[in-house]
């Protein structure tokens, strides 16, 4: 490889818990093996917001997976940017899920319920 360009935001809610609540794991007391290891790449692109159904049958089995959409090909900032439906967050805290990542500023919409899902998954509600 021999550019990489990065937005300034890339990386920001690795810390999602302490990040959204007052307690909870901050990036130096998250356990890298949960981050780093083999993980699935799901194209959804075009998707606005991502529901159970994009999912099914394509998460079985994946300790992380990332998450695709179409905002990652775009040059300017989109204040409408796709995100994780509840329904879906659900779907994904199941035991063994470690990491899920998505190429968007935030994983949910405001007012939408999915971090709160995921955090409680993981013992931060």
């Amino acid at each position: 490889m021999g550019d990489l360009h990065l937005s300034s935001h890339t990386g920001m809610h690795n810390d999602a818990p302490r990040h959204y609540r007052k307690s909870g794991d901050i990036f130096d007391t998250t356990l890298l093996s949960c981050l780093i290891g083999r993980c699935r790449v799901l194209d959804v692109t075009g998707a606005g917001t991502i529901t159970a159904s994009h999912l099914k049958g394509r998460v079985d089995g994946v300790s992380r997976f990332l998450i695709k959409m179409d905002f990652s090909g775009k040059d300017r900032f989109d204040e409408i940017c796709p995100a994780l439906g509840p329904d879906a967050a659900h779907m994904i805290t199941g035991p063994g899920m470690n990491c899920v990542g998505i190429d968007t500023p935030s994983i949910e919409l405001d007012g939408s319920p999915a971090r709160v899902v995921l955090l409680e998954k993981n013992g931060e509600g």
